[in-house]
């Protein structure tokens, strides 16, 4: 059975939690990155693990791409600039 609730879907031990994303401008930096003074957003989902009525695990990933997409980096570009700088194959037919 799976059960939805205000942005939550459950189903047996296992829990999907997809909180608001969190808005910031980040004015400090951010993983080195000079502050841009935009605001971005971070959309991030809340796995967790029950057990006997307890959490026993919890993982949140986080859409580092798009957050730095909104910071102008374009992590793709740089990868494919990278690889054809080392003149490796940047995927597709072959």
């Amino acid at each position: 059975m799976m059960v939805h609730a205000s942005g939550a879907a459950c189903r047996g031990q296992a829990s999907l939690e997809r909180p608001p994303s969190a808005l910031s401008i980040p004015d400090g930096g951010f993983l080195g990155l000079p502050p841009t003074g935009r605001f971005v957003t971070m959309r991030v989902m809340d796995f967790y693990l029950h057990h006997e009525g307890l959490i026993r695990g919890n993982w949140l990933p986080i859409d580092l791409v798009d957050l730095l997409r909104q910071m102008c980096v374009d992590v793709f570009g740089r990868l494919r600039a990278l690889l054809a700088g080392r003149g490796q194959s940047q995927g597709g037919d072959g």
